[in-house]
């Protein structure tokens, strides 16, 4: 999708993308119970996914990679954006979250 009708997609709210993340891994993990909590201060728009049985980090991430619009390039010590597009109801919008970080039994997944 070039970047003009990238940005003519409407966006959601960091709160409304946590909420859809949280939604779909639920239906992708039937009886997983997940944990989806927004960060606030200056890592607003960042999130973080928790979870203590069942899928593997790898499987999650699968979920969640399409709600990242953000990264971190160590490299450079920088951000970095990306095109993050979900669908609700069959309709593209830009994911609102940041940095999407993946916990598993209290370890970084």
């Amino acid at each position: 999708m070039s970047n003009e009708l990238h940005n003519e997609l409407p966006r959601l709210s960091a709160a409304d993308s946590s909420k859809l993340l949280k939604r779909a891994l639920r239906a992708a993990f039937k009886g997983i119970k997940f944990s989806v909590r927004l960060s606030t201060g200056t890592g607003y728009g960042n999130v973080h996914v928790s979870w203590t049985e069942g899928p593997t980090g790898d499987e999650v991430r699968a979920i969640s990679e399409p709600f990242r619009g953000e990264g971190f390039d160590g490299m450079t010590d920088s951000t970095t954006y990306r095109d993050a597009i979900v669908e609700i109801d069959g309709q593209p919008h830009r994911s609102g979250l940041g940095l999407v970080l993946l916990h598993r039994n209290g370890y970084v997944a």
